[in-house]
């Protein structure tokens, strides 16, 4: 399928218990157990409920995951971009580009840090310098493209090699171009966040990467908000970019 048709159809099937054509909000907390110590696919909404599974599904498919990855929904951007961060340990290193998001800023020089993780920020326009960034205990490159705040494009396939050739993975911030214009999991990038609202539904402040991430409970009423958003997305963010460019 096109993407414009899996932004409508995927991961919005009828759902399987009623044939509603469009999926129901789920609002509880628990799920019944079959019997002690037997699991069904939903048990608590912290690890997941069906209408937040919806919109991973979709998400995940317009971002080109692979089979081993897929996408996870979190209450902010910035819960899945500390998530990430979160897998670091003390001692690493993070290299990243200089135009960054001001929460992803104060997220590397005011927690990260304190955590005994070291951070580098370079011009990541600049291929050759931003390479001089790389220690022996580099563990992930964080780029933005554009950049917030001042637009900067970043090569995504070029760091992503950079990065890799190091031996440390690669995350990026995708708001501003959304999948509709850039899936950098196909360019490969590991680890993608989107802050959703801020660009997919047209309103300022979600996410999701080729891994595996988790959210915090969000209340479901706002997961199925966003789901439907995806519906328009693509057509959104064309007018967006033909206005940008009138």
């Amino acid at each position: 399928m096109q993407f414009r048709t899996r932004a409508i159809h995927v991961g919005q099937e009828k759902d399987p218990a009623t044939g509603a054509v469009v999926r129901p909000i789920h609002i509880a907390s628990t799920s019944v157990q079959p019997a002690a110590g037997e699991w069904l696919e939903f048990h608590y909404g912290r690890s997941g409920n069906p209408t937040r599974k919806a919109l991973e599904t979709t998400v995940a498919s317009l971002e080109g995951c692979s089979a081993e990855g897929g996408a996870l929904a979190f209450a902010t951007g910035m819960a899945a971009t500390h998530c990430v961060v979160a897998s670091l340990s003390a001692g690493d290193h993070v290299l990243a580009g200089c135009d960054l998001y001001g929460g992803t800023y104060r997220l590397l020089h005011q927690v990260a840090n304190r955590a005994g993780v070291e951070v580098t920020l370079l011009d990541a326009t600049n291929l050759a310098e931003f390479e001089k960034g790389f220690q022996d205990n580099t563990k992930l490159v964080w780029v933005e493209s554009p950049g917030n705040p001042l637009l900067s494009i970043v090569d995504y396939a070029a760091v992503a090699e950079l990065a890799h050739k190091h031996g440390a993975v690669m995350g990026c911030d995708n708001t501003f171009s959304t999948p509709v214009l850039t899936r950098p999991l196909e360019l490969g990038v590991d680890h993608e966040v989107l802050r959703r609202p801020q660009r997919p539904d047209g309103r300022s402040a979600g996410d999701q990467q080729q891994g595996a991430l988790r959210r915090p409970r969000v209340p479901a009423e706002r997961d199925r908000w966003r789901h439907g958003a995806a519906r328009v997305l693509p057509l959104l963010a064309r007018h967006q970019d033909d206005g940008a460019q009138g």
